[in-house]
């Protein structure tokens, strides 16, 4: 009798698809605590996907974990430096930890590689924010 020779690593894949899926699932109901966990469990099976620690990111972010956000969004983009929703999660969890200087970075970057709607977006308030807390000198 011959075994299966098929490759683990596509069932791994397969399974943390699954996983993914679940998160976003529980992630649309508010359950942001299911979804870290469901993204989690697919990391664990698949780590090297940058989307899977992106979707991460936000749950984390919902959660208002903006640390634990933008480890994730970090990790998604040494993965993938090439995917644009990366440096939108690492900015808004920069944003998010008032770290305004970093976060124009992370978009700047973003809108360098894909000149997206949603990081244009994110980079303009940003740009409001950032001139709403600038200090005009008084003469």
């Amino acid at each position: 009798m011959m075994q299966s020779t098929a490759p683990t690593e596509t069932l791994d894949s397969e399974d943390s698809e699954t996983k993914n899926l679940k998160g976003y699932a529980a992630f649309r109901q508010g359950d942001y605590v299911g979804a870290i966990n469901h993204y989690t469990n697919a990391i664990n099976k698949n780590s090297r996907s940058s989307i899977l620690f992106c979707n991460r990111s936000v749950a984390y972010r919902k959660m208002g974990d903006s640390e634990n956000a933008l480890i994730d969004a970090s990790t998604a983009i040494t993965l993938d430096s090439e995917y644009p929703r990366a440096y939108y999660c690492k900015g808004l969890a920069l944003q998010d930890l008032k770290q305004f200087h970093d976060a124009l970075s992370a978009f700047e970057e973003g809108v360098s590689i894909s000149p997206n709607a949603l990081l244009k977006t994110g980079l303009n308030q940003l740009w409001t924010i950032e001139k709403s807390n600038c200090i005009v000198p008084k003469y």
